[in-house]
């Protein structure tokens, strides 16, 4: 038989076509078909390094690699398809024989269904404001199509493919994002426990952040006019755009929330959201509590609404009593109240940037306003409300204009 002209050593054609590429080291051996010649020198050239640069205790066998260590239990093996995966693994394992912990196991399928809730009791016990967030986006958009998945196996064009059916169902970019933010922080926590070796959440195209609109607020005469219209809850109209209280902490307040002495509401409390819609009580927003001035003009209309109550009382109650539901304020009294003075678009929060706005325009440093607001950082305050600014921009021109104006006259 003549010999082959250009024959690559460890690989032959096939008669049906393609190649076989075949790997032999130490006693190892390892074969596969291939449609071209060069994936087939690819693969045995990649081979040959990682058996090169593989340790001792990661072997190559039926077309895996598979690492082992020796815990207190003995010998605990786990199997990879990539030599890095294992790599990662075995370190991983030293680090915790060093520490006298158990050995990552992998053996065991680990549900995401399971664990995703797992990792948000273990997170956000503390916080309930982000945890009722994060766990509508798991009940709504990542239990139903990951839950199923083995949390060690999620590969990331799995992860992709699941954000391209969000987009697919028309759910909104800011939810796509808080979902795909909660599998992120909960592969990384698993990450981080020894569950899976790294992340799959590499390369994974969330939808771009849309720029949110400008926050929109109400001027003087129809933050007056809306609170008349708004009948019985007047005042909480006023409370609203005056304080700057979100209208889960108005809701919540309570006769002893309410210090006529020092002149001061204490924002304790609010109400949140849990995962299946229940309304309950929970630290504000930002988890942090705070002390907002009562303004003079409010102060006798509040001090005669909450007289007469114990301190346990709601200060806004509706028809049967208890806290006034948002839901029902919103709907019967402040859009009805909106529109019947012809203002169109009108949301209740647009009642705490008028407060943001009203202050901002009568000079009052950013600080106190974020503080006022219960913003978490200042940057939130001027990345909200810096548009005001370049409203008020022209009357502090005008102003610097006719200050100038005096030295040349």
């Amino acid at each position: 038989m003549p010999k082959q002209v250009n024959r690559v050593p460890g690989i032959k054609p096939l008669t049906a076509g393609g190649y076989q590429a075949r790997v032999s080291h130490r006693g190892f051996e390892e074969s596969q078909s291939f449609k071209t010649l060069d994936d087939a020198r690819r693969w045995q050239n990649n081979l040959k390094a990682d058996l090169q640069r593989a340790p001792e205790d990661i072997v190559r066998a039926k077309k895996q690699w598979t690492a082992s260590a020796i815990g207190a239990s003995g010998v605990v093996s786990e199997p990879f398809s990539k030599l890095d995966d294992a790599v990662y693994w075995l370190n991983q394992a030293r680090v915790l024989l060093i520490r006298g912990e158990e050995l990552p196991n992998r053996k065991e399928k680990v549900l995401l269904g399971t664990y995703c809730w797992e990792w948000l009791e273990s997170e956000y016990s503390d916080n309930k404001s982000r945890k009722g967030t994060y766990a509508s986006q798991l009940r709504l958009h990542v239990d139903p199509y990951l839950g199923s998945l083995d949390l060690r196996a999620i590969t990331a064009r799995q992860l992709d493919q699941w954000v391209q059916d969000l987009k697919t169902r028309g759910v909104g970019t800011s939810t796509i994002r808080g979902a795909c933010s909660a599998v992120s922080r909960m592969l990384k926590k698993a990450t981080k426990a020894g569950i899976i070796t790294k992340t799959p959440w590499v390369n994974i195209e969330v939808p771009s952040a849309k720029r949110s609109p400008k926050a929109k607020a109400f001027n003087e005469r129809d933050l007056l006019n809306l609170a008349e219209a708004c009948g019985k809850y007047r005042l909480l109209v006023l409370i609203l755009g005056h304080c700057g209280l979100r209208i889960g902490e108005a809701t919540y307040l309570k006769k002893k929330h309410l210090d006529f002495q020092a002149n001061t509401i204490h924002i304790i409390e609010a109400w949140t959201t849990t995962r299946s819609g229940k309304r309950i009580p929970g630290p504000p927003k930002n988890g942090e509590p705070r002390e907002v001035p009562i303004p003079g003009r409010l102060r006798q209309d509040l001090l005669a609404l909450a007289s007469p109550l114990d301190q346990d009382d709601f200060i806004f109650v509706g028809k049967r009593g208890g806290a006034l539901n948002s839901d029902h304020f919103r709907d019967k009294w402040f859009k009805p109240g909106a529109e019947s003075l012809g203002i169109q678009n009108a949301g209740v929060h647009m009642l705490r940037h008028t407060c943001a706005s009203l202050l901002l325009r009568i000079g009052t440093p950013i600080t106190t306003v974020s503080a006022i607001l219960g913003h978490s950082g200042v940057d939130i305050t001027l990345k909200t409300y810096a548009h005001f600014y370049v409203e008020d921009s022209f009357a502090a021109m005008a102003k610097l204009s006719d200050h100038l104006d005096s030295f040349t006259e």
